[in-house]
C-alpha cells in the first residue's frame, strides 16, 4: 500500500535520478483487468448457503471464497451444495 509522501526535501519528491516514481494515478490497473484475480475470477465472499445462489447465474465470472468465520460443519455443507450447483469456490 502507498503512501503519501512527507516532506520537502526528499529525494523522490524532487525526483533525483535513479529514485523510484512517484505514487500517481496512472499506476492503476487497467479496466479490463480490475478486480480479477490470478485464477481469472472476480472473488465473492460466502457466509452462508444462501449467498452461493447468488453466484449460479455468474458462475463463468465470479467464484466464491468461503469466509475465515464459517466453521466446518458449515464449510461442508457449502462445498457440497456448490458442487451441486456447478458453482466453482
Amino acid at each position: 500500500m502507498l503512501r503519501s509522501l512527507v516532506g520537502s526535501e526528499m529525494c523522490i519528491r524532487d525526483s533525483y535520478k535513479g529514485m523510484k516514481a512517484m505514487p500517481n494515478k496512472g499506476y492503476g490497473s487497467d479496466r479490463v483487468t480490475k478486480y480479477i484475480h490470478t485464477d481469472g475470477f472476480k472473488h465473492f465472499p460466502i457466509n452462508t448457503l444462501q449467498d452461493l445462489y447468488m453466484l449460479v447465474m455468474q458462475n463463468r465470472k465470479y467464484a466464491g471464497v468461503i469466509s475465515h468465520t464459517v466453521g466446518g460443519k458449515a464449510r461442508k455443507a457449502i462445498a457440497r451444495k456448490a458442487q451441486e450447483l456447478d458453482v466453482r469456490l
